[in-house]
This record gives structure tokens, C-alpha cells and sequence, in this order.
């Protein structure tokens, strides 16, 4: 049986500079750590609504459902440090110096 992969939400590819959305963190931490080459990288289970996102490498536009996001050490530190639990509504927007955090009340 084929394994089918998770969709890759990248807010650096989806996101047009100075723009944002609205994403679901669906856990309190990262679902799996792991190290390569460039260091650190945190896999977190997201929802995201109307966004591209890679299926297998290739792009899917307008995609809504769950994914998966790979962070960095920092921005992994921001994303954590956002709010408490499971579930949490972050606004993700896309400056010119990368790509800010922000928890959604």
C-alpha cells in the first residue's frame, strides 16, 4: 500500500510579502525534532484555510486542512512561546525580515 505524505505548509512560499493568515497550531509542541545539515528542525501539526501548500513535493493551491510545518530552532521559539495548549489560533504574516507570529484572540 502506498503511504500517502502530509502537506507541507511553508508560510515563506504560501505568503506574499506583507501578507498574512490565520493558522491552527493543533499541538502544544512540535510532533517530532530532528537535526540535519543546517541544524534543528521542529515538525507541528497545523490547519490551514485556503493556502498552498506542497503535496509530495508538488504545489496544491487553495488547500484547506491539516499539515505539517518545519521550523527552525528561533522560529520554533516564537511559535511555542505564542500560547499554552493544543488548538491555538496564530496569525502568521510575512515581513522583510521573515515571518512573524502572533497569537489570535
Amino acid at each position: 500500500m502506498e503511504q500517502k505524505s502530509n502537506p507541507v505548509w511553508n508560510p515563506n512560499k504560501a505568503l506574499l510579502l506583507g501578507t498574512s493568515t490565520e493558522i491552527v497550531r493543533k499541538t502544544s509542541e512540535p510532533n517530532m525534532i530532528g537535526e540535519n545539515k543546517f541544524g534543528e528542525w521542529n515538525l507541528w501539526e497545523i490547519s490551514v484555510e485556503n493556502q498552498m501548500v506542497l503535496v509530495d513535493r508538488s504545489p496544491e493551491q487553495g488547500y484547506t486542512g491539516d499539515a505539517v510545518m518545519f521550523l527552525s530552532s528561533f522560529p520554533n521559539k516564537m511559535f511555542t512561546e505564542i500560547g499554552k495548549g493544543a488548538n491555538v489560533r496564530v496569525k502568521v504574516t510575512k515581513t522583510t525580515k521573515g515571518v512573524d507570529y502572533e497569537l489570535v484572540e
